[in-house]
């Protein structure tokens, strides 16, 4: 890449993970610290603080722009794609960082929930983005040393992002489909009519991470045992583990009563989820893919999965590397 190139990369910044179209990252980290952290494995300097990667999740917050973590959590996907697509031809640090440094100019491609895809909020993501990096940023992720400028940055609603990744034939083929996208807190639910999502839009606190709470505190009254999301995802992958069969069983039970839960709500929000094509996305669709399918009010014939957890950050990479040819960039 030559210096100045115009660099295009797409982030989903998600309640459970932050995606780029080739890294994951749980959304979570630990600081600001004045000091950086011994055996920290991923570690963001930002000024005059470092921040930690970890497994523990952040809180949810509806409202990505009222602090610093949605900012935080960007520039490290932001890091990891870039360090991911130059380390495939270098592995050298100085070199690596030789190539890091030509790139100085950002487009940013981020998404909101369907949901919550309105106007006001679009442009209040884009402010935040541009208040932050629009000036230019400097800041140092895992020995390595980054400075660019954003120049644009484009909002695209989640879920058609992630449909639109895959080509599905669904969006060629029909006109009306619904879009469902099960996150970390929330299913987040919206018609879409030649490509385009409707006003009558739903968001229903029915996400992943909903599910592994209640599990959570479950195990913990009914077996005095402590156990975490990953447990829970190695139960539900069909991993080896050393739980007990009684534990197993709850988390498999309680699992397919959230996924009846969820079509109950959808059921009950009148939602024409067995008329027309619809398409399920995001990484609690792929959880609960099985439980979802088992389910007697389902069309198996009508229902499709986007089985990549990174379909939106690659959506959004891939509608504005048209948007920008489009514009001639």
């Amino acid at each position: 890449m030559k210096k100045n190139t115009l660099y295009l990369v797409g982030i989903d910044v998600g309640n459970y993970d932050t995606k780029s179209p080739h890294t994951t990252t749980p959304s979570g980290y630990e600081g600001p610290y004045s000091e950086k952290q011994l055996l920290a494995k991923e570690c963001l300097y930002l000024g005059g603080s470092y921040y930690v990667v970890t497994n523990e999740r952040l809180y949810y917050m509806a409202d990505k722009t009222q602090d610093e973590r949605c900012l935080v959590l960007t520039l490290i996907s932001i890091a990891k794609e870039i360090l991911y697509r130059i380390s495939k031809e270098e592995t050298r640090h100085d070199a690596v960082q030789e190539r890091i440094g030509r790139i100085t100019r950002i487009a940013l491609g981020a998404g909101l929930p369907i949901a919550h895809y309105r106007k006001n909020d679009v442009n209040k993501l884009k402010d935040y983005y541009m208040k932050h990096m629009g000036e230019g940023i400097a800041f140092d992720f895992n020995e390595y040393h980054f400075a660019f400028t954003l120049e644009t940055v484009q909002i695209y609603p989640q879920g058609g992002a992630a449909a639109a990744s895959i080509g599905s034939s669904v969006l060629n083929e029909y006109r009306t489909y619904y879009i469902f996208d099960i996150g970390g807190y929330t299913l987040d639910i919206a018609q879409f009519v030649e490509g385009k999502p409707q006003k009558d839009m739903h968001s229903l606190e029915l996400g992943i991470i909903i599910l592994y709470d209640n599990i959570l505190d479950k195990v913990y009254k009914d077996f005095d045992m402590n156990i975490d999301y990953s447990l829970i995802e190695d139960v539900l992958s069909e991993r080896n583990h050393v739980l007990p069969d009684n534990v197993v069983e709850v988390i498999l039970d309680m699992t397919n009563r959230h996924a009846n839960k969820i079509i109950s709500a959808m059921r009950q929000a009148k939602i024409a989820f067995t008329s027309y094509p619809c398409i399920f996305v995001g990484g609690g669709s792929i959880v609960l893919k099985k439980y979802i399918l088992n389910n007697s009010q389902i069309r198996k014939d009508i229902v499709h999965f986007v089985s990549d957890t990174r379909a939106n950050a690659k959506g959004y990479t891939k509608m504005l590397r048209l948007s920008m040819s489009q514009k001639g960039v």
